[in-house]
């Protein structure tokens, strides 16, 4: 058994229209679908990016080490 997650949009017609990955071609598959509706992402503002831009420039950001995985 695979799991993925996709996001897809429901069309004004009610009906959700899957795109999946699979490298399968031919086959018969048996689907769960379990869905969560989520909020639109708004766009980045101008005014936004000009206020962030550059905001740690003086303050180098460092990544620890994140072990053995």
């Amino acid at each position: 058994m695979k799991s993925i997650t996709v996001h897809s949009s429901v069309g004004e017609d009610g009906i959700l229209k899957l795109n999946l990955p699979l490298e399968l071609k031919n086959a018969e598959l048996e689907v769960m679908v379990i869905f969560q509706a989520v909020e639109k992402q708004k766009p980045l503002t101008q005014s936004f990016l000009e206020n962030t831009y550059g905001a740690f420039r003086n303050e180098p950001l460092e990544r620890p080490s994140q072990g053995g995985f």
